[in-house]
């Protein structure tokens, strides 16, 4: 299971303390775009009850993911924005804060 925010004692105040607020701005960051992609879900489904309601879709749609389905790609794309966040951290540990 992943953490919010990445707490590690390295014994360097300043080290620590920029990991701690870049780990809470990351968490912050991805929390607003799930959120968001969400949201423009739920408004596109409803769109799609009221004005289609239940017809055919518009050939320009010709599929619309479940939000199960939604949700396992969100999970998906957080696993590997945690991949490449952990090769970041490598990369930073090799420069200051």
């Amino acid at each position: 299971m992943n953490t919010i925010i990445k707490y590690e004692n390295t014994n360097n105040l300043v080290k620590d303390v920029c990991t701690i607020i870049d780990e809470a701005k990351q968490f912050v960051y991805q929390t607003v775009d799930t959120t968001l992609v969400l949201r423009n879900w739920y408004i596109g489904k409803r769109i799609d009850e009221e004005v289609l309601e239940g017809k055919d879709r518009a050939k320009y749609k010709l599929y619309l993911p479940t939000e199960e389905e939604l949700r396992e790609e969100i999970e998906t794309q957080k696993e590997f924005y945690y991949l490449q966040k952990k090769d970041e951290e490598k990369e930073k540990l090799k420069s200051s804060c």
